[in-house]
């Protein structure tokens, strides 16, 4: 029967052929299965005929110790020299030797054919292994990559939940400041340097407190709105509180109107390092006079 590929059984069995260790019986079947014509088997027994020969290329030579050398001359002197044949005489009766029987041969040693087995086991083992580890090493890898986008996920809707109850709160506060009696609306421009500032400011006389709509450029890394009451001079302005923007520049917030302050002109909105300042630094963004 001719195979039609290598399966791992034809492998191992042309490896053992060339290694020399089939049994009698196994390497005779399998020498008459070459005869056959299987190409497949044909060309897998000459890829490992190949490596066993290579394998014996690469061991080094080694020189025989006295000892082994001292063994080899007296087999060779025990052997038996073959005898000298004289030409028979005109008439002379040449008896017919008897031919000494066949030494059996022995079976060859297995020792390094399993030996070569073991090596290229261990081999693959080991290639196995490593490959196993670097695969491993990549899923964790890949699991930790993931875990990280999964948490910056997180974050990232926690921080927008949380702007949206911001937004939600400040819009009721807005509704309840605009349906209050008494509202007055300060309204602030943006300064020249800045026009596309703007904000308004609702005044809830009743409750105390100024609610602020801005509408700012987005503040850049490290800087923070700061909303300022500015006082008739002599005085000095006097911090509002901090306007945090979102993305887009825009805000809502509620700041309580101190109840001692009677002189103020004025509101402004100034760019300040994050924190705030004690008294404005400048540049004012937005700024508008209170009636």
């Amino acid at each position: 029967m001719k195979h039609h590929r290598a399966t791992d059984e034809i492998q191992a069995q042309a490896a053992l052929f060339a290694l020399g260790s089939l049994t009698q019986h196994e390497a005779r079947a399998f020498e008459a299965h070459l005869a056959e014509g299987c190409s497949i088997c044909q060309a897998e027994l000459r890829r490992q005929e190949d490596l066993v020969a290579s394998l014996a290329l690469a061991a080094p030579a080694a020189e025989p110790s006295p000892y082994v050398r001292d063994i080899l001359l007296a087999r060779i002197e025990r052997e038996e020299q073959p005898p000298v044949v004289r030409p028979a005489k005109a008439g002379e009766r040449v008896e017919p030797r008897p031919v000494p029987p066949r030494a059996t041969p022995q079976p060859r040693s297995t020792v390094l054919p399993w030996a070569i087995a073991a090596a290229l086991a261990l081999a693959a083992a080991a290639s196995y292994f490593y490959t196993r580890q670097q695969a491993e090493q990549q899923i964790q890898a890949e699991r930790g990559r993931g875990e990280d986008a999964r948490a910056e996920w997180q974050r990232r809707r926690a921080a927008l939940e949380a702007d949206n109850l911001r937004a939600r709160q400040e819009l009721e506060e807005l509704k309840a400041g605009l349906g209050s009696p008494g509202v007055r609306l300060v309204a602030l421009k943006g300064q020249k340097e800045i026009p596309e500032a703007s904000a308004q400011i609702y005044w809830d006389t009743a409750r105390s407190r100024w609610i602020v709509a801005a509408n700012l450029p987005p503040a850049p890394a490290g800087k923070v709105y700061q909303l300022w009451f500015v006082l008739a001079a002599p005085d000095a302005p006097v911090s509002a509180g901090l306007i945090r923007t979102d993305n887009a520049g825009r805000a809502i917030t509620s700041v309580a109107f101190p109840a001692g302050l009677r002189k103020v002109a004025a509101a402004a909105i100034t760019l300040e390092p994050e924190g705030g300042s004690a008294s404005p630094t400048m540049p004012i963004y937005a700024v508008g006079p209170i009636s």
